[in-house]
């Protein structure tokens, strides 16, 4: 098992780092060009919208890995979806079929996942601080969706969501550096359970990122050394989109194991500008606290980022990827 300190290194010049990367061409690009600006000055679209580097790594995994094995689960149950196996690529297939907890699937996704997995850490302020990928991994989503019926507040009438997923995950690791790239977007639907009522809403994601410099420094079998750096884009309908750019993103738990000891990363959206600058080769701290400005203002300290910006269901960006679209603020 080889195991993951990553670093990213994708800012070509000093003149990306004024005017942000290269656009990206996904299956996200479009959706994400036709909403407008998110407002970083609301602090809860900020911090869900914020994704590092190796968050926005975990975000597309968790995706990825999450969705494939859900289905992995109905196809064993009761055949919903259909399996085809070819070597290490599954092919699972909707056709329509309604599994026994009642959701049904439609479309198809394709998953190529390696037998070979790394481990890798980044800080111990995360909620898992060491987690296991594949090594080598490709999921197609192609028109794929998923619907099921909701209850609604009154106890007897129901409401039915769909979300369907267009879009590709794609990592692939080697001898000493890791590359990952994914775009997908999502047309679901949120729902007032109070009014028993859904309304349409679209969301996207896609990042691009590299990582490199890995170093297992006391072979333990846990890399303890990384770099990361990557960026792209994260937006729904509601709230609107956001650009993160990370760059050279440094862990060491030899210096500070609770949090990135040097690098920073860059979210932009309109006119407004947030810079979050690592700093825990000079101020380590068990909660993770990480300085940072707003429209180059200092700002109070941001704790616990590694958890409350990324991953999982914590985040705006996965919540969308799920297909579990946030209600209109009122």
């Amino acid at each position: 098992m080889r195991h993951l300190a990553i670093s990213l290194s994708l800012v070509a010049s000093l003149g990306l780092i004024a005017c942000g990367p290269p656009p990206l061409n996904t299956a996200a690009t479009e959706t994400l060009n036709g909403f407008e600006p998110a407002d970083l000055t609301d602090t809860e679209v900020r911090n869900d919208g914020l994704y590092s580097a190796p968050q926005a790594y975990a975000v597309g995994m968790f995706m990825a890995l999450g969705l494939a094995g859900e289905l992995q689960s109905g196809a064993e149950a009761d055949g919903c979806p259909t399996l085809t196996l070819n070597e290490n690529t599954r092919t699972y297939e909707g056709k329509g079929c309604t599994t026994a907890d009642g959701v049904t699937y439609n479309g198809k996704v394709v998953a190529t996942i390696s037998a070979t997995t790394t481990t890798f850490h980044t800080t111990a302020g995360n909620a898992s601080p060491e987690a296991e990928a594949p090594d080598d991994i490709e999921v197609e989503f192609i028109g794929f969706s998923k619907s099921e019926a909701k209850g609604c507040d009154d106890g007897v009438s129901t409401v039915t969501v769909t979300a369907t997923y267009n879009g590709t995950f794609f990592s692939h690791r080697g001898e000493d550096d890791m590359t990952f790239e994914y775009g997908v977007r999502v047309d679901g639907e949120a729902t007032d359970l109070a009014a028993c009522t859904k309304t349409p809403q679209k969301g996207g994601m896609e990042y691009s990122g590299t990582a490199s410099q890995l170093v297992d420094s006391d072979s333990n079998g846990s890399v303890d050394k990384s770099v990361w750096s990557g960026y792209g884009r994260a937006g729904n309908s509601v709230d609107g989109v956001i650009s993160n750019q990370t760059i050279d993103e440094v862990f060491d738990i030899s210096v500070c194991a609770t949090e990135a000891v040097s690098g920073k990363t860059i979210q932009r959206a309109g006119e407004h500008v947030a810079e979050y600058t690592y700093d825990g080769a000079e101020s380590c701290s068990p909660d993770s606290i990480v300085p940072w400005t707003l429209n180059g203002e200092a700002q109070t300290p941001l704790e616990s980022m590694s958890c409350a910006s990324a991953g999982g269901e914590a985040g705006w960006a996965g919540l969308l990827l799920l297909g579990l679209l946030r209600r209109r603020r009122q």
